[in-house]
């Protein structure tokens, strides 16, 4: 097999560091400030308009959102991850504590994203996309992205308590030879915090909504589901 050797620079190690340091230097200085010779290019004000006006006759160029990038998504991931891990830290719990804590911590950072709209477009500076203001419409459906992506967390989760060894979720199984039971438990508890989701999103458009009931809706669903509880209790009692 030919082996590529790394696209980088052949610095020889032993050589003077201090040497590279300075070449380095003096090239970023040149680069910054100019090599101080006299037939450096200077623009005079002509050149400059008709360099404007050049710039106004050609097509715009593209520039990326925070909606082209999952930086919001990501953000508001972290955020929740980081919630429930707090919020779980110092109890011994099983999946459906997990899973109470996950629409408890949706619910409030979705009820938090609609509360600092009311003072307009959120603002946002990421390193991709660079400054931008998001709208409420926006921020939620990010919002959205980042609970599908916990989703995958609690089925990461359940699967490592399952099989008690999580290095086999990050070697893509064969799903086609998968225990079926476990899948369907798996399965089913998605399918729950997305049931979850979509009632709380009905709840909330109610004059009588009240905060806090995002870990009731879950726990409700749960409880329903006698043949779900009795797997929940073989594979975390």
């Amino acid at each position: 097999m030919k082996i590529l050797k790394p696209c980088v620079p052949d610095f020889d190690f032993n050589s003077d560091l201090n040497k590279q340091h300075e070449d380095f230097k003096t090239m970023h200085d040149i680069w910054k400030n100019g090599n101080g010779r006299k037939d450096n290019v200077v623009f005079s004000e002509e050149g400059m308009a008709a360099l404007r006006a050049e710039g106004k006759r050609l097509e715009p160029v593209y520039v990326m959102s925070a909606e082209d990038t999952n930086e919001v998504e990501w953000e508001h991931y972290i955020a929740m991850k980081k919630d429930i891990d707090q919020t779980l830290k110092y109890v011994k719990y099983d999946v459906e504590d997990y899973m109470k804590a996950m629409m408890d911590t949706y619910e409030r950072y979705y009820n938090n994203i609609v509360k600092i709209h009311e003072k307009g477009d959120r603002h946002v500076k990421f390193n991709l996309s660079g400054e931008s203001y998001l709208t409420l419409e926006q921020d939620l459906a990010q919002l959205d992205r980042a609970f599908q992506r916990m989703l995958g967390d609690v089925e990461a989760y359940i699967f490592c308590q399952q099989t008690h060894d999580g290095k086999k979720y990050f070697q893509c199984p064969d799903r086609k030879k998968e225990d079926t039971e476990q899948k369907k438990y798996r399965d089913t508890a998605v399918a729950m915090m997305e049931r979850a989701q979509k009632k709380l999103s009905e709840m909330r458009e109610q004059p009588d909504y009240m905060e806090g009931v995002g870990w009731r809706i879950i726990w409700d669903i749960m409880k329903s589901d006698t043949a779900f509880r009795e797997q929940t209790r073989k594979y975390f009692d």
